[in-house]
């Protein structure tokens, strides 16, 4: 359940985002659907404001909503990207961690055979290597 945290999160950034764009377009369509409805009723001068109005206030908020849907899920969408970072760091600080103890092993287990490391030039300035 908690297993790529991550990108669960930033796929349901992704759906929740969908989701308010569709919200928002239906609604802005209904507006202008009953502006028109609502012009049917009103007197002949106000007809055409009613509608330019209701039109109007359609689109406008199918691009606001658009714009907060984005705004919206923005730091969802970073939270669930830094908690992916963060599993790979991890992941990869593991591998290292490992690699890291078995070459620590191997030299130990040299040293005390008292060898060596090989693919190492011993200390000597000449090798380019300090001296120690």
């Amino acid at each position: 359940m908690f297993k790529r945290s991550g990108s669960k999160v930033k796929t349901l950034a992704k759906v929740l985002f969908v989701l308010q764009i569709v919200f928002s377009c239906l609604i802005g369509v209904g507006v202008m659907i009953a502006s028109i409805v609502l012009a049917a009723t009103v007197w002949d001068d106000l007809a055409v404001l009613v509608i330019v109005g209701g039109i109007f206030g359609g689109i406008l908020y199918i691009a606001l909503g658009i714009l907060f849907a984005w705004l919206s899920v923005l730091v969802m969408y970073a939270v669930g990207e830094s908690a992916e970072k963060a599993e790979q760091a991890a992941a990869d600080t593991a591998i290292l961690r490992s690699n890291l103890d078995y070459i620590q092993q191997q030299l130990a287990a040299l040293q005390a055979a008292g060898q060596q490391p090989s693919g190492q030039q011993p200390a000597d300035p000449a090798y380019g290597y300090p001296a120690y």
